[in-house]
Parts: C-alpha cells; structure tokens; sequence
C-alpha cells in the first residue's frame, strides 16, 4: 500500500506541475510526502526482517 500512496503523490506532483507550470510550497510538500512514505517503506522492510512472523507447527 506505499507503494501505492508514493504512485499517488507522484501523479498529483505531475498533475500540478502540468496545470500551474511554476514550482510553489504544494509540490515541496508532496515531496516531503513521498520522502515519509519511502522512509516508512524502509522500516517496515526492515522490521519484517529482523522480527520475521512465526508459524506453527500445524500449518
């Protein structure tokens, strides 16, 4: 579901730059977003790596 929101954002980014045609604070801060979303990203990988999810012996 990152994934997805970082597709999102970058589309809206996209969107704007396409419509205004000029740089303002909205595409700054949805840069920022997608900086929070890869980071986010990042420690979710990393946690199901070093804290894997256990299965029982019945499964």
């Amino acid at each position: 579901m990152i994934y997805v929101a970082i597709t999102a954002v970058t589309r809206l980014i996209i969107d704007l730059v396409n419509t205004k045609h000029e740089a303002d604070m909205a595409i700054l801060l949805m840069g920022v977003i997608i900086l929070v979303l890869a980071l986010a990203n990042a420690v979710v990988r990393y946690a199901s790596f070093k804290f894997p999810s256990r299965h029982s012996e019945n499964e």
